[in-house]
């Protein structure tokens, strides 16, 4: 199962910093203006490679990344920056995904987490002989 969570966050991280990269080259080519744009998509792709390696770290960083990102997308929506239109894309493409792959990448560790912490369970003890008729009656004899 961990390792099923693992992948699936692997595949959001990959596939989102790759996307906001190829959409920042492709409207914008390759300028000095863009950078912030590539910077987006390159922080989500080195923060996936972290975590694909450290699941908790990688995975703390994606969280955190995502938590400023709704920080940005939310000021700029109260600004007037943002049309509600724009803000719910960039909740769906700028915050939420990092977060879902950062929640995934830390419940892939934590069930094993847990289990070295598991209290060995006490011996069980053994059932206790039922005295036999046979027996009793030779004991009154």
């Amino acid at each position: 199962m961990q390792e099923k969570l693992k992948k699936a966050a692997m595949l959001i991280g990959y596939f989102i910093g790759g996307w906001w990269l190829l959409f920042s080259l492709l409207r914008y080519g390759v300028t000095t203006q863009a950078l912030g744009q590539y910077l987006i998509g390159g922080m989500i792709l080195i923060f996936t490679q972290v975590a694909s390696k450290w699941e908790r770290s990688g995975g703390w960083l994606l969280v955190g990344y995502s938590l400023l990102a709704f920080g940005l997308v939310l000021r700029d929506t109260i600004t007037g920056s943002y049309n509600y239109m724009t803000s719910i894309l960039m909740f769906l493409f700028f915050a939420i995904p990092p977060l879902v792959a950062g929640i995934l990448f830390i419940e892939s560790v934590l069930p094993e987490h847990l289990r070295k912490k598991e209290v060995k369970k006490a011996p069980s003890k053994k059932p206790m002989k039922k005295k036999t008729a046979k027996k009793k009656s030779a004991k009154n004899k």
